[in-house]
């Protein structure tokens, strides 16, 4: 969320794209992220808001 990705392999991206087609999104409060990676933008508070709502919260960490 608040780390820089140079980039995504094919299976991160795959499961990006399958999290999408199930009406998810991958959030990242880094502006380069938006930009290279077509993640959506958001702030900490805007997370905030969003995690009260959500019924269903998956992950993602570097490895």
């Amino acid at each position: 969320m608040d780390t820089q990705i140079d980039s995504l392999d094919d299976n991160t991206q795959e499961s990006i794209e399958m999290l999408r087609d199930m009406e998810g999104e991958i959030y990242s409060t880094v502006p380069a992220n938006v930009e290279n990676l077509g993640l959506e933008a958001i702030s900490l508070e805007e997370l905030g808001e969003k995690l009260r709502e959500m019924t269903h919260v998956i992950p993602y960490g570097l490895k």
